[in-house]
């Protein structure tokens, strides 16, 4: 088996939040490798369509359009993506709800940098 690399969007809207994401994942995780970020879900979506991931990590709050509709539409357009959604403070509300919608797993936003791996208790993707 060929030791592939983890392609991931990062959808989020925080730049102090997306870059270090983007630093920190293929630092804490050898496999992934980040291959596009954006501030909105139309840039995000965008990303995915030309980028097609593995994984998404998306934050809720976008500007224009919510994160729940992110994942509804790339559930739609791409069902075998997986979504981690990014949740600022442990808000069960916006969990279920991004479960009901389709996430596949979520990670604490203010962990997710530092921690990237034991911040998200839910499926571990790698």
């Amino acid at each position: 088996m060929v030791n592939q690399t983890i392609r991931i969007v990062l959808i989020e809207p925080q730049d102090l939040v997306r870059v270090g994401l983007a630093t920190a994942l293929p630092k804490q995780i050898p496999k992934a490798e980040v291959v596009g970020h954006g501030a909105t879900g139309e840039k995000g979506l965008a990303l995915v369509k030309a980028k097609l991931p593995a994984i998404v990590v998306l934050g809720l709050d976008l500007p224009q359009m919510h994160g729940l509709d992110v994942i509804q539409s790339l559930k739609q357009q791409y069902p075998k993506i997986k979504i981690m959604v990014l949740i600022a403070n442990r808000e069960p509300e916006m969990v279920l709800a991004a479960f009901d919608t389709g996430a596949d797993s979520y990670c604490l936003q203010h962990h997710s940098t530092r921690y990237p791996q034991s911040a998200c208790p839910r499926r571990r993707f790698v």
